[in-house]
Order: structure tokens, then C-alpha cells, then sequence
């Protein structure tokens, strides 16, 4: 179903043009910002509940397969969402910029991952303040630049990294 015919599907020029294989990445994301789509034409007035709802539920079941015959993603969707309610599954072209709604599903994907490495982050200075938690008393040789040595703490070195980590999550820490 690919709007412009170039060929066999394993044409150089098709699958140069093709972005299946890395659209795996961000299917979900695309999936989620076509339902916002379809609620917002539903509240603009532009289609009804019926077709709401049903256009709702046919992307709900919607299950990405890369090896598909389909340029990308989008068209992957709008191929399922004819082939399971018709016409009614064309509303969702109304008012919609496929590069507005790829900005936006890439924007989710990256808000995801975003939000990922910063809990791998908060659970990394957690898992430091528990361990000097779990040391604050212990003393070890630090030095620097071959000075002589100093004694300092682990509460003390504790403290440093405290001042050094930005303050998150209403976490405050003292040792």
C-alpha cells in the first residue's frame, strides 16, 4: 500500500525510503498521539462518539509488524484503521500533519527515555547516600596531585557529594 510505487519492496529505492525498521522504536509513541488526535476531533465537533469510540478501539488493537509491505509506521496505522472500519477510519487524516504528528511521537519517545535515565540517575544517588550511610564512620586514605594523605570521613565525603548533586525529588540529606 505504499502511496508512491517505486517498485519491488526490495528495491534499493523502497527500502532506502522505507523507515519500518527503526519506526519500531517509536510505534507506541505514534500510536498514543493519533489517539490524542481522534479525542481532539471528537471534542472540536468534527467526528462523533461512535466514531470516536470505534477509531479509539481499532488503535488500541493495532499491533506493529516491521516486515509489513508499508513505507512507515503512519501508514502501517492508516492501512489497519481502513482495513478494520472503512471510510470511518479515514477521519483520522482530517486536520493532521504527518510531520506535526512524527515531532510529536519523537518527542514522546525522547520524553520517555529522558525521564528513564534520570531515575537510573536518582537511584544511583540513592544507592551512594545509603552507602555512606552505611560507612559514616569509616576512615580511608584520599589524596590528590601526590600530597600527603588525609583521613577524611565518609560522612565528610558524603557531605561534598550532597553539595556537588543537584537537590531532586524532596530528597535532603545530612549525615
Amino acid at each position: 500500500m505504499r502511496y508512491r510505487s517505486w517498485g519491488e519492496k526490495e528495491d534499493e529505492a523502497s527500502t532506502y525510503t522505507s523507515s519500518m525498521k527503526t519506526d519500531s522504536h517509536i510505534w507506541r509513541e505514534v500510536v498514543l498521539t493519533m489517539k490524542a488526535h481522534v479525542i481532539e476531533l471528537y471534542l472540536s465537533g468534527y467526528i462523533n462518539r461512535a466514531s470516536a469510540s470505534s477509531l479509539l478501539k481499532a488503535l488500541n488493537e493495532f499491533k506493529f509488524d516491521p516486515s509489513g509491505d508499508f513505507e512507515d509506521v503512519h501508514e502501517a496505522l492508516e492501512s489497519h484503521l481502513l482495513s478494520e472500519l472503512g471510510e470511518e477510519g479515514g477521519w483520522v487524516g482530517l486536520g493532521r500533519s504527518r510531520n506535526d504528528h512524527v515531532a510529536t511521537a519523537l518527542r514522546l519517545k525522547m520524553r520517555t527515555l529522558l525521564i528513564e535515565v534520570l531515575v537510573e540517575i536518582l537511584n544511583a544517588r540513592l544507592s551512594m547516600i545509603d552507602k555512606s550511610l552505611e560507612n559514616r564512620d569509616k576512615i580511608f586514605v584520599a589524596f590528590t596531585h601526590f600530597q600527603r594523605p588525609s583521613l577524611p570521613l565518609s560522612r565528610t565525603t558524603c557531605f561534598t557529594w550532597r553539595r556537588k548533586w543537584p537537590r531532586g525529588g524532596g530528597i535532603y540529606f545530612t549525615c
